[in-house]
């Protein structure tokens, strides 16, 4: 992770999983109460995200973001447009 890289969380308005909401965050640097904390800022919201290095997987870059959501556009392709 890079300190002021923009990473995402791809979350899912319903159970089904048809709506997705990307959630975008500035990676700000490890905690400095604990080493395997990673603390991130909430876009345009001005709350903030602390993970540890388990929880990282929920998180990824564009690419990886691209990735899921080419994979949800073929399962959602009217949704997709």
């Amino acid at each position: 992770m890079n300190i002021g890289q923009i990473y995402f969380g791809l979350a899912y308005e319903d159970d089904d999983q048809k709506y997705p909401i990307v959630h975008s965050y500035e990676y700000l640097g490890l905690s400095r109460e604990r080493s395997d904390v990673h603390s991130f800022r909430f876009l345009g919201t001005g709350d903030f995200l602390e993970l540890t290095d388990e929880q990282l997987d929920l998180i990824s870059g564009v690419d990886g973001l691209k990735e899921v959501l080419e994979v949800w556009a073929r399962k959602n392709p009217v949704l997709a447009g």
